[in-house]
């Protein structure tokens, strides 16, 4: 598994142009996000619990994660992006 990570983190900068401090800071950023994002949900979870039972609960995690999904393409969109820009600044200057 270090290997696939090691590769995949390598790619990721020589992709991307990002140095290791953006990659964590990219990570730890999106990491913060969703949890900050599930403290309402799981008030929300608790609510719906008492109020629905667990149909309530439920549809309130689905809609975290549908929540979460969108966060999660986002990045993918903006890191996509900036792998696109790289590879056609590389391949004017060639």
């Amino acid at each position: 598994m270090g290997t696939f990570a090691t590769t995949a983190l390598w790619l990721l900068r020589r992709a991307s142009g990002f140095g290791l401090r953006h990659v964590i800071g990219l990570a730890f950023a999106t990491l913060l996000s969703l949890g900050v994002l599930a403290l309402p949900f799981w008030w929300l979870g608790q609510q719906a619990d008492t109020a629905a039972g667990a149909l309530g609960a439920a549809l309130v995690l689905a809609a975290y994660l549908a929540t979460a999904t969108v966060l999660v393409a986002l990045v993918a969109v903006l890191v996509g992006r900036l792998v696109l820009v790289r590879m056609r600044r590389s391949l004017r200057l060639s």
